[in-house]
């Protein structure tokens, strides 16, 4: 009804789940942990379905249910804001000094291809994802509590820059970090649904924005 046609399927032992595919700009984010694996990837970048310039893997070795897919625990706000849970990045105070450190077993890591003579080549490995996202993609990270995640405080919607739809319930403190770097923010009571074990971004497929 909606005139939107597949046009591609993974196959075999491919497995594929929409919660680790984020779009970010010329680049697209795809997971690879706990719920989509290396096999599926690999049969997207061969058959060309990103439509990006690039397509950056994060692969989360920890593979936890409490962070199953890549929306779980990072998302993006605008071009250059985005949340992550603060266990799997370093923080740092303004003279560049750690004040809290990630939690190594949580670091993901990120494999770059790029369309060259029109296929995905693979131009860098095993970047450390915190830095690919603040020096490659230059994102502001906000860090968001392992309570706040569970709370489903990351898998929000974004309408556009600065604007998301998000679960109430999440703490004060988290809600003050995105109005300081002016989020407009619809907090809605979701509770009938996260009780399935998801939220806004599970819930919701954008097809086209604006």
């Amino acid at each position: 009804k909606l005139g939107v046609l597949f046009f591609f399927e993974v196959s075999g032992k491919a497995r594929l789940e929409g919660g680790d595919f984020i779009p970010a700009g010329d680049t697209a984010l795809i997971g690879q942990g706990l719920r989509s694996n290396a096999e599926a990837i690999a049969q997207l970048l061969k058959a060309d379905v990103f439509g990006s310039k690039r397509v950056a893997v994060v692969k989360d070795a920890w593979k936890n249910q409490d962070q199953m897919h890549l929306d779980t625990y990072f998302n993006v706000i605008d071009k250059n804001l985005a949340v992550i849970v603060e266990e799997r990045i370093d923080q740092f105070d303004d003279s560049g000094n750690i004040i809290k450190a990630s939690d190594p077993a949580k670091k993901s890591l990120v494999d770059l291809y790029e369309i060259k003579d029109g296929k995905y080549v693979k131009t860098a490995g095993d970047i450390p994802f915190q830095k690919f996202l603040e020096e490659d993609l230059k994102m502001k990270l906000i860090p968001v509590s392992n309570a706040d995640q569970l709370k489903y405080g990351i898998n929000f919607v974004s309408l556009g820059a600065r604007k998301i739809l998000a679960i109430d319930g999440v703490s004060e403190g988290y809600k003050q970090r995105l109005a300081n770097e002016g989020v407009d923010v619809t907090w809605m009571n979701f509770y009938n649904l996260t009780g399935g074990y998801g939220a806004a971004h599970c819930t919701t497929q954008v097809i086209r924005r604006e």
